[in-house]
């Protein structure tokens, strides 16, 4: 048999320095090792600990809550009165005294929508229905006028107001929605009262001229207003007209014909209305930017 050779070794510098570093630092490695143990002993005592105190202590608690839950009966009518709309407020129809034609008379309609996260799509007829129903679109937060044509047979006449039917539509993003809501500034506003004959003997048409400028940053298809005469606080005649391309940064002046003598006109309010949930209407592109 061969003899088994025992290799030695190599002392050279670094295996000394090797030896002398572990005979010196070995029992602080030691100590860490045990330090080590020790905490990790310490986690889990704790750990089990905290399982038990939530096994016995808190999860009763918890569980105590939750069959309270559960045996609490839920009130729903409360639940969707706190998510539905308000409702739409509405005056009476004011008869328009100025606007007597063969024996009938125009009514002024206010519509109001209180709800900041909700347009409305309101159905509504004046007096006994007579002229039927008509719809407008109240955005949300503002109001609306509506002209009722032919509504009354007299000046005096009390017209309530019917609300047959309201749509609503909610607004996932009010802030971008009301980012498109237009703005204009109505200027250089004037009535003159139709007094006296033409040339050819006709009756002069009282007019109402103003000028608007869209400041909006888009354009509009059809662009609507509606046009209030005021004795005071009193509404005296209206008049609904739209107009049409209404550009972005566009000056228009406007003048419209009254043919009924109207007298006493202390002021002329001039309401718009833009339909900005139809995306159709906006003259340039900004349809992708409706949102609900």
């Amino acid at each position: 048999m061969r003899d088994t050779e025992n290799v030695n070794p190599v002392l050279n510098d670094s295996w000394f320095r090797w030896a002398q570093f572990w005979i010196t630092n070995h029992s602080r490695f030691r100590l860490m090792v045990i330090g080590i143990v020790v905490a990790v002993e310490a986690v889990v005592l704790l750990y089990s600990g905290y399982q038990l105190l939530n096994l016995y202590v808190f999860s009763r608690v918890a569980d105590q809550q939750v069959l309270y839950a559960l045996s609490t009966s839920v009130d729903t009518a409360n639940w969707h009165r706190i998510i539905s709309p308000h409702p739409i407020s509405t005056s009476t129809g004011t008869v328009l005294a100025g606007s007597g034609r063969n024996g009938k008379y125009d009514a002024l309609v206010k519509f109001f929508n209180p709800n900041p996260n909700w347009v409305a799509w309101v159905t509504y007829q004046v007096g006994d229905g007579s002229n039927g129903s008509d719809t407008v679109l109240v955005l949300n937060n503002e109001e609306r006028f509506a002209v009722s044509v032919g509504a009354a047979t007299s000046p005096s006449a009390n017209l309530p107001i019917r609300i047959n039917n309201i749509k609503w539509q909610r607004l996932h993003i009010p802030d971008a929605f009301n980012a498109l809501k237009p703005h204009f500034v109505v200027s250089g506003v004037s009535f003159t009262s139709g007094r006296g004959v033409d040339s050819a003997g006709l009756s002069l048409p009282g007019q109402v001229s103003f000028t608007v400028a869209n400041e909006s940053a888009n354009g509009f298809w059809s662009t609507g207003f509606t046009v209030v005469l005021l004795q005071g606080s009193r509404a005296v005649a209206a008049q609904a007209l739209a107009l049409d391309q209404l550009k972005a940064g566009e000056q228009r002046p406007v003048t419209i014909n009254l043919y009924n003598t109207i007298l006493g006109v202390t002021d002329v309010l001039v309401v718009p209305n833009v339909d900005i949930v139809n995306a159709d209407n906006f003259m340039r592109g900004q349809a992708d930017q409706i949102r609900f």
